[in-house]
């Protein structure tokens, strides 16, 4: 009869407790790394850079396709490159794996907006702020939603919150202006597009404000108002220009000769 060896069941025991160990620590090692990518994802997202991007979220899905953060992520990319079916589908599966991922239901709700899904946008962007209220784009998103659908009276309290969390991001002071303009208050509207950009810049947005309400002839004025003070800026040019040829006017004697310079800008 074969005897165990005194010890052997104790060193089994170590031996197999040693894999283990090594086990765990090649899987915490794995999921650092993943973060780590992750991270990078969103510092690539964050910039705008999706071709940059892209590869880092395949790399994340291929080893985990359930990670619902990094599916988000490649939800922003796609709606970004204009694949709105990819990215709905990715947003989709993000929140099936976590209904309270509120960055997927943001970037849901910014794929509605561009797609004129009112009602759809709307809902995911309040649960978006439900989970996470104190995050200053969320409100933003939200608040910008309900301005370009029409709904600027209940926009500036969104976006008012909004300014209180982060009050020197100027793309919010922006939209809060727009908001206040819609709602017809273009003296606030004024004093927030000066907050949001410099003066010639403020005085163009102001244009484009007055101009979205068919107030054709301040829109002139103010477009006019903007290149005396920056006769560089070609969006205030441009958009003269085109009110000007609405109203059937000319440009002013003074900016005839204004040296006109490339640019894609528009409003």
């Amino acid at each position: 009869m074969t005897r165990t060896p005194v010890g052997s069941t104790g060193l089994r025991i170590v031996v197999v407790a040693a894999l283990l160990q090594a086990m765990a620590c090649a899987s915490s090692e794995a999921q650092r790394n993943r973060g780590l990518r992750r991270d990078m994802l969103a510092a690539l997202v964050e910039r705008h850079d999706w071709n940059s991007a892209f590869p880092v979220a395949r790399q994340i899905l291929e080893e985990d396709p359930e990670d619902a953060l990094a599916l988000a992520y490649r939800g922003t990319i796609y709606r970004e490159q204009f694949l709105f079916e990819e990215a709905e589908a990715d947003f989709k599966r993000a929140l099936k794996l976590n209904e309270r991922l509120a960055y997927a239901h943001s970037g849901l709700g910014v794929l509605y907006d561009v797609q004129e899904r009112s009602s759809e946008a709307e809902a995911h962007h309040r649960r978006a702020v439900e989970l996470e209220p104190n995050k200053a784009s969320y409100l933003n998103n939200l608040g910008f939603s309900l301005y370009v659908h029409g709904k600027a009276r209940q926009a500036i309290p969104v976006l008012r919150d909004a300014l209180h969390i982060d009050p020197t991001d100027q793309r919010l002071q922006n939209n809060l202006a727009f908001a206040y303009a819609q709602a017809g208050d273009f003296a606030r509207a004024w004093q927030h597009f000066q907050l949001g950009s410099g003066t010639a810049e403020a005085k163009n947005n102001l244009g484009f404000a007055y101009e979205r309400q068919d107030s054709l002839s301040q829109a002139y004025e103010q477009y006019a108002a903007a290149l005396r003070i920056d006769p560089t800026l070609v969006r205030a040019r441009r958009n003269l220009e085109h009110v000007a040829q609405r109203l059937g006017r000319p440009l002013p004697d003074d900016l005839q000769q204004v040296s006109q310079i490339d640019d894609s800008g528009g409003h």
